[in-house]
């Protein structure tokens, strides 16, 4: 009884692995024959796309979406592949205005890079002319927005000490390198105590490095900065801190320093 029902065991097992190379035969079989039926469809499609109609189309498409190097290669495909076509001739008049618009693109970019590397390296003039030679080719919200860039890094304030200041040009005299002059007039930005006494004739304070009145000092100049009205009328706070943007300045028969303040800010 044991040795029947195993060998009917082995037969039933027997079958199911027929079956099952035969569903797996059908289905490779099968995929084949769909693999097949996509190439030709393929092959199809692509002879269908290979027309100067469909090329036409997909260089204006191309236009609309500004995509101006795409549509020229479609322009030139419809061009130099279908030169009986019809298309052929309003191809080439729109391939010249893409080409035009091509060429406004590489003058943009161009002109861009050029600013940026007049940018880094400080030479702001260059970059003022690399825009305005791009000008007509840009929006104005560009324009506007690169020319509030080169003003911003042109007058950016340089961080720095009274200290600093002193030491750097404190001990210098007539005969100082004319590099040095190009210095001059450069906007600086410090933090400052001033004295209680207010010069309101010449509209100036005494400014320390430190708090208390400690530290190197240096003459500032209120005059049109945005605290003018206060210290024309009031002593400043010697216990406050300030902050002071401005621009450094050198007296011509002293040779000392002083600074035309811009914005001063209690911290």
């Amino acid at each position: 009884m044991i040795r029947t029902s195993c060998i009917l065991v082995v037969l039933l097992i027997l079958m199911f692995s027929s079956c099952s190379r035969k569903e797996l035969n059908d289905l490779r079989t099968e995929n084949q024959t769909l693999k097949s039926k996509i190439a030709s469809l393929e092959q199809e499609n692509n002879k269908l796309k290979e027309t100067a109609d469909y090329h036409f189309q997909q260089a204006v498409d191309a236009v609309k979406s500004e995509d101006y190097q795409k549509a020229s290669e479609e322009f030139e495909i419809v061009i130099e592949k279908y030169p009986n076509s019809p298309l052929m001739n309003p191809a080439k008049q729109q391939l010249a205005s893409v080409k035009i618009e091509l060429d406004k693109i590489s003058r943009v970019e161009n002109g861009k890079k050029s600013i940026e590397d007049a940018i880094s390296q400080k030479d702001y003039e260059k970059a003022t002319i690399e825009l305005n030679r791009i000008k007509k080719l840009i929006s104005s919200d560009d324009y506007n927005d690169y020319n509030k860039r080169i003003y911003e890094e042109k007058h950016k304030p340089v961080e720095t000490t009274i200290n600093k200041l002193i030491s750097d040009f404190g001990s210098m005299n007539r005969n100082w390198d004319p590099k040095i002059f190009k210095m001059i007039g450069m906007r600086i930005k410090f933090n400052c105590s001033f004295s209680s006494s207010v010069d309101r004739d010449r509209k100036s304070l005494t400014a320390y490095n430190g708090k208390h009145l400690e530290g190197s000092s240096i003459e500032l100049f209120y005059e049109k900065s945005n605290m003018e009205e206060y210290f024309t009328q009031n002593d400043p706070n010697i216990e406050n801190m300030y902050t002071v943007t401005g621009k450094l300045n050198i007296y011509s028969n002293s040779g000392q320093l002083y600074v035309s303040a811009e914005k001063i800010e209690s911290d």
